[in-house]
């Protein structure tokens, strides 16, 4: 009967957290440039047919630029927020 109660616990808690599960990896997917945040913030942009960079919208340079800070060579089209850096353990 203890297994039957806990297994019913822990599906009814794995439900509730489904949906936050499910935001997280949304948050995570390809999305269209024109939805990339403009604020400096470093990203994964995606540049069809070229390949993938990491970078950043400048508005003091008015266009893309490649996480060296040089200009990208070609217009990203997707974009996806950076995952955050693993922890350092000391």
């Amino acid at each position: 009967m203890t297994n039957l109660i806990s297994r019913a616990r822990f599906i009814a808690e794995a439900r509730t957290l489904i949906p936050e599960l499910i935001a997280a990896l949304e948050q995570f997917q390809w999305q269209p440039i024109e939805t990339a945040k403009r604020d400096e913030m470093r990203s994964v942009l995606l540049l069809t047919p070229e390949g993938i960079q990491i970078g950043w919208w400048s508005d003091r340079a008015a266009n893309w630029l490649a996480d060296d800070g040089k200009y990208l060579w070609a217009d990203p089209t997707h974009w996806m927020p950076l995952p955050p850096a693993p922890e350092v353990v000391k």
